[in-house]
């Protein structure tokens, strides 16, 4: 398989699957409630992905879902990953086998709900989560082999989301040092307006990132706009390197509310991109054209589907 290619596709997947640190938001909402409706209605039991390359297309990935559109399996050469649900269709359970370049190594993750919906119960294969009440605010300690590793406090609007996330080192008067900020602002209409995020320096990475998301009159995301500060370490000793980079994202939409070009213009020439996304008769995605900023076609990812039999 061609290597830039390749990379590509590892890319993508990692921001498919990315582990948000949004209240495990992103980690137990790993589709919207539009792609389960659709699946669901479609009768949907696999989707197979493929990489086209001149004139072949070279298989990649499957993912599995339920009767319910949920997904329950993912397999590609870089995640093998499980998904496990309440009655209430609410993931608790998560089990993805990473592959390091040699080998798959296996993590676990645990989720628990109270009564508001909220996670009350997190646990990995290394530590565990204890929750407690601050108002209408929660704490959580982070804890390993017993021993508080991390302290994470969130804060939450009347509408119940999340609008600040604030991770500390422990530390007198829980006043460590900050490994982690996450600043989120909403529109009058709930959705996400603009994002602050702050990583410390740490083993000589760390970077700042401020996103401004546009709407249309739809409630369509149309826009997105990044500036990234990154931090390294200098060449000099206890000097900082600090470079900054901008992203605009612009989406567009068909009149069945599809997605269906999407472009980003980057400070840094080599990470722009092009997407065009070509849908079936049902409004499934079947088809995705990659090219590069300067228009030049890079990766086509096609993807096919089984069915669960149609009940009579």
């Amino acid at each position: 398989m061609n290597t830039k290619k390749t990379r590509y596709l590892i890319i993508i997947f990692a921001v498919l699957c990315s582990f948000s640190r949004a209240q495990y938001f992103e980690a137990t909402h790993r589709q919207s409630a539009d792609e389960i409706n659709q699946l669901k209605t479609h009768n949907i039991r696999e989707k197979i992905t493929y990489i086209q390359q001149a004139d072949n297309s070279v298989p990649f990935g499957v993912t599995f879902y339920d009767t319910g559109g949920r997904v329950v399996f993912i397999a590609n050469p870089n995640h093998h990953e499980h998904f496990i649900y309440d009655e209430k269709g609410r993931m608790t359970g998560w089990v993805d086998s990473v592959n390091d370049g040699r080998r798959f190594e296996k993590h676990e993750y645990q989720f628990g709900y109270n009564s508001k919906g909220t996670i009350n119960l997190y646990k990995t294969s290394t530590t565990e989560s204890k929750f407690f009440p601050l108002g209408q605010n929660i704490q959580e300690d982070v804890l390993h082999n017993g021993i508080v590793i991390e302290l994470r406090k969130y804060d939450y609007n009347n509408d119940r989301k999340v609008t600040l996330e604030l991770f500390r080192e422990p530390g007198p008067d829980s006043l460590g040092k900050i490994t982690y900020f996450h600043k989120i602002l909403y529109n009058k209409y709930g959705d996400l307006a603009s994002e602050i995020v702050y990583n410390p320096l740490k083993d000589c990475k760390g970077d700042s990132t401020v996103l401004i998301n546009t709407y249309d009159s739809k409630g369509k995301l149309i826009h997105k706009q990044r500036s990234i500060k990154k931090l390294s370490c200098g060449a000099i000793a206890n000097t900082i390197d600090r470079k900054m980079e901008t992203e605009s994202v612009s989406m567009v939409y068909n009149a069945s509310g599809k997605l269906t070009n999407e472009s980003m213009v980057s400070s840094d020439p080599s990470l722009s991109y092009k997407k065009e996304f070509v849908y079936n008769e049902n409004g499934i995605l079947v088809k995705e054209l990659g090219y590069d900023g300067k228009g030049k076609s890079t990766t086509n990812i096609l993807y096919s589907y089984n069915y669960f039999p149609k009940k009579r």
